[in-house]
């Protein structure tokens, strides 16, 4: 009797492990069931290829254009526009959401995004609605302004355009998964009378260009990246009153007090009596040239090299310089009894001076434009 219930016994716990192994051997073997990422929000899309998704874009205003701090502000619309097969509603109209119920909607769907690649801070949005048509087809609105980082690489300044761009990217989507494809570019609405870029600044032309980049996120896959470029010409008239009229006055004055100045007297006695107008001139010149140039800080660019400008400038501070330098030079002459070699100099600084000019702005010129 014993000897059957413990025969009884092992039999029953072989056929528990048996059913033990079988069960565990059957759930890894089983296969993993990936989840429709249509209700994951911004999760991965199983796609045979990759999503078009149309791109719209309208510069409504462009203003702070800062050529010392190399940014810019945008207030700018954007439209995104896909097709959803399986989100086919039953509706003669349109579903339009707005305020909460767009991110409510956008969470429950799969949906592209874009992040300003070259923008300082991240945008600050003031509008967005989505539009969910009949056919499956959303189109995702956006209006929003954002400060964006320029490249300030405008060696002709003044002259010349500046070449100012808005770089979008599907930063949350590899170019396997979805393309950003740009279908309007627009600088202010067409047939509205306003003009979208503020400032001394003329609209010359605009353009898109399309690539990919990559970044750390997919594992260094690339993602789909648009530039929105558009080039503007500043106002020249802003820049003559502000800084040619300005400049070349304190240059000539320089030049006027040289020849008109107390060392052209036949007097010698009266040297002395208006040498302080001659050296206090050129060295007030000087400090104005300075302060001049410190006043100008936001309306010239900030480059790695020296602009027309910064020539001109240069120019300027090395022409007072030298009358004042030659200046106290002539006047010691003068009374250390020099007086042949005085008015030698004298008369020639009043050629000099002028040449002196000239060949500064040639130089100029040919640096600038060489």
């Amino acid at each position: 009797m014993r000897k059957n219930t413990h025969f009884l016994f092992f039999t029953l716990l072989i056929l528990f492990s048996l059913l033990v192994f079988h069960s565990a051997k059957a759930e890894r073997n089983q296969p993993e069931h990936s989840t429709s990422s249509h209700n994951k929000g911004t999760s991965s899309k199983v796609l045979s290829d990759a999503e078009s998704i149309d791109l719209s874009i309208v510069l409504a205003e462009v203003y702070d254009i800062s050529i010392s701090k190399g940014d810019f502000t945008i207030v700018a619309e954007t439209t995104l526009q896909w097709q959803e097969h399986e989100h086919i509603i039953d509706s003669d109209e349109p579903i339009i959401y707005t305020g909460s119920d767009v991110d409510k909607k956008l969470s429950q769907i799969w949906h592209p995004q874009f992040v300003i690649y070259n923008s300082e801070t991240p945008r600050d949005t003031q509008n967005k609605s989505l539009s969910h048509f009949p056919d499956g087809h959303f189109e995702l609105y956006e209006k929003f302004n954002a400060t964006i980082a320029m490249n300030t690489d405008i060696k002709t300044y003044p002259f010349g355009t500046l070449d100012l761009y808005i770089e979008l990217s599907a930063f949350a989507h590899p170019s396997d998964e979805m393309v950003l494809e740009p279908i309007l570019f627009e600088i202010g609405h067409s047939g509205h009378e306003h003009e979208a870029i503020k400032g001394n600044w003329t609209i010359e032309s605009h353009h898109t260009k399309k690539s990919s980049v990559s970044g750390l996120n997919f594992g260094g896959k690339p993602f789909s990246h648009n530039e929105f470029h558009f080039e503007i010409k500043h106002d020249f008239v802003d820049v003559l009153q502000k800084i040619f009229i300005p400049i070349f006055s304190i240059m000539l004055i320089s030049i006027f007090i040289n020849v008109f100045g107390p060392f052209g007297r036949d007097d010698q006695e009266e040297i002395n009596e208006y040498a302080d107008m001659r050296i206090g001139g050129q060295l007030t010149l000087l400090l104005t040239v300075f302060a001049l140039k410190f006043s100008l800080g936001d309306d010239i660019p900030t480059t790695h090299y020296l602009n027309l400008i910064d020539l001109i400038f240069i120019t300027s501070m090395l022409l007072i310089t030298f009358n004042l330098l030659t200046s106290i030079i002539i006047l010691y002459w003068f009374n250390t009894n020099k007086y042949d070699q005085a008015k030698k100099w004298d008369n020639f600084l009043n050629f000099g001076s002028p040449a002196f000019l000239v060949i500064g702005l040639v130089l100029c010129i040919w640096i600038t434009f060489s």
